[in-house]
């Protein structure tokens, strides 16, 4: 799996859970040995804006074949 495909699926998985959320791709890095995808995303609540500062961030992996391991929160 590519870095492109593996951030359409966590983009995907994210967006299913903070639908009206807005995203913001932040990272994606590969792990040493290759088996999975660290993409993390940075989110903003409807009711705040991007200009207050105040960000969330969940860094979602995904493994070769395509599957979605875990959704974890990530400190700024």
């Amino acid at each position: 799996m590519n870095v492109k495909d593996a951030v359409k699926i966590a983009y995907a998985f994210a967006k299913d859970f903070y639908q009206d959320y807005s995203l913001s791709l932040e990272e994606v890095e590969l792990s040493d040995d290759g088996r999975f995808w660290y993409v993390t995303f940075s989110l903003m609540n409807p009711l705040e804006t991007w200009a207050s500062g105040k960000k969330d961030y969940k860094v979602i992996t995904v493994d070769q074949d395509g599957q979605v391991k875990s959704m974890k929160m990530r400190e700024a």
